[in-house]
């Protein structure tokens, strides 16, 4: 009578425990942690139904002229607070753009920034021009200084 109440009977139990997420489950640790990760990033829906992290709706961006067939920069052209903000100037100066101006190869693109929404363009140029030769710069001595072409050997 004792060997149909065995070990057999219990494991069954505790396997089951488990599923349903009993206290030390580690289902239930997952979406403790899924739930503090998704609270600690809050979501802007925005008029097409995409989502922006609080992030990307706050932070300023910049956009920038540049010719891909000459690799020219004509510098930063309006900075932007959020990145609906920033997408809908990009399609704006894409839209006003002549044919014969894309054809040259100028086209538009955006960068993420820390200058502040509507400073001027001319001076944003000159910040971020600063801080990419500072950036570039670090990572030539980051690098140990050497700047010996593409890096193959013959």
């Amino acid at each position: 009578m004792t060997s149909d109440l065995g070990p057999q009977t219990l494991r069954p139990l505790t396997l089951h425990r488990a599923e349903v997420g009993g206290p030390r489950s580690a289902l239930p640790l997952a979406n403790r942690r899924l739930r503090a990760y998704s609270q600690s990033r809050v979501f802007v829906c925005g008029d097409k139904g995409e989502h922006l992290t609080h992030d990307e709706a706050k932070s300023s961006y910049v956009v920038i002229r540049h010719n891909v067939r000459t690799y020219e920069s004509a510098g930063v052209v309006e900075v932007v607070k959020g990145r609906q903000n920033a997408e809908s100037a990009l399609k704006n100066f894409e839209s006003s753009q002549s044919s014969a101006d894309r054809h040259e190869g100028w086209r538009y693109f955006l960068e993420k920034t820390t200058l502040k929404a509507g400073t001027d363009p001319a001076e944003a140029t000159v910040l971020r021009q600063t801080e990419l030769e500072t950036r570039e710069s670090k990572a030539t001595q980051d690098s140990g200084g050497s700047t010996s072409g593409s890096g193959f050997s013959r």
